[in-house]
């Protein structure tokens, strides 16, 4: 199935062009705010808290039109709707790396050094959203879970 078909069966899916970012000034909110966005299959959403460069799972998406269109290709992949957003903690990347040993190889390019991680667990499994501090707020720079 071509993308652009897909786009159209998205509820609430803004049209095609620029989406302003999304203002985070708190990760924990932001993950949560994220997580409700799959659940809710809201295209929108999912692209205006995820900035390119975004990388999904380790492979980087370098456009607004690549990062919509590969959050596109997981809503249509997964039944999301099935999701329930359980928790969500918020830690340290160097926290993180104490707790649980190195990033898997996939995740290891990324700039981890200073980041903060929001977990959300959806029905018993971890999504991972990473942040940075920026001078507007926080921006996610990946995805992964």
């Amino acid at each position: 199935m071509a993308l652009l078909p897909l786009l159209l069966l998205v509820p609430g899916a803004p049209a095609a062009g620029k989406v302003a970012p999304a203002v985070v000034t708190d990760v924990g909110e932001g993950t949560a705010r994220f997580a409700r966005a799959i659940i809710a299959r809201d295209l929108g959403t999912l692209v205006a808290l995820s900035p390119a460069p975004f990388s999904f799972d380790g492979a980087t998406a370098q456009t607004a039109a690549e990062v919509r269109n590969r959050w596109a290709e997981i809503l249509d992949r997964h039944p999301v709707e099935r999701l329930k957003l359980l928790g969500v903690e918020v830690v340290g990347a160097a926290e993180m790396v104490k707790k649980n040993g190195p990033p898997p190889a996939r995740l290891a390019h990324l700039p981890l050094q200073g980041s903060t991680i929001g977990i959300a667990n959806l029905n018993g499994r971890a999504t991972l959203v990473l942040w940075h501090k920026d001078r507007h707020g926080w921006r996610a720079f990946a995805v992964s879970d």
